[in-house]
């Protein structure tokens, strides 16, 4: 059974790693460069493409949390748990989560308008608006992502402070406090 088990995790392990692996070489291609583009704009205003390639960068380093985006929902529970092993481990772990949903909806803002001098050819312009779509979806997925899991109204149905500490706070036991009262009614009995 052991052996059954060790294997099954190195399975899984090995899923996750060819998901991954997939969706690094599905990321789109690299950047235009402005640097060889003979239409580049040297006016005193800052030229869009920059201002993106920077924020491009801050996306990229926001997602690399706990493996990206796409596998934060399954690895959310269990970096909590391992957190909760240490004194205070819990406290830091919420602390750091919240910073991450801040930096996220900075990215967020900075996404929102495009403040800079545009290209000249179309073609550069949907490029732009292509990347600027990429990291929208990055960003957006990942606050979804951290924001449903990780509320702080500990009672939300999602939250995974409360599957961890609010049923032993509360003494709760399969759905009876320990004095033996219900606290939650059965779906049948509330449609009825």
């Amino acid at each position: 059974p052991e052996a059954k088990i060790k294997n099954a995790e190195r399975m899984r392990n090995k899923r996750a790693k060819d998901i991954f692996n997939k969706k690094q070489q599905s990321y789109p291609a690299p950047l235009y460069d402005d640097k060889t583009d003979e239409h580049r704009i040297n006016s005193g205003g800052e030229w869009e493409w920059n201002r993106f390639c920077k924020i491009r960068e801050e996306v990229e380093i926001w997602n690399d949390f706990l493996g990206g985006v796409d596998f934060w929902d399954g690895r959310l529970g269990p970096s909590l748990a391992e957190a909760c092993k240490t004194a205070g481990g819990q406290e830091r772990w919420v602390a750091d989560i919240l910073e991450h949903i801040e930096w996220g909806r900075e990215l967020l803002q900075s996404l929102e308008r495009m403040q800079g001098v545009l290209p000249n050819k179309a073609w550069q312009i949907r490029h732009l608006w292509q990347v600027e779509v990429q990291c929208l979806k990055t960003v957006l997925k990942g606050l979804a992502c951290l924001e449903s899991r990780v509320n702080l109204d500990r009672h939300g149905s999602l939250n995974l402070l409360s599957a961890l500490d609010i049923d032993e706070l509360m003494g709760v036991h399969g759905g009876r406090t320990v004095d033996g009262d219900e606290e939650f009614l059965d779906i049948e009995e509330s449609n009825n």
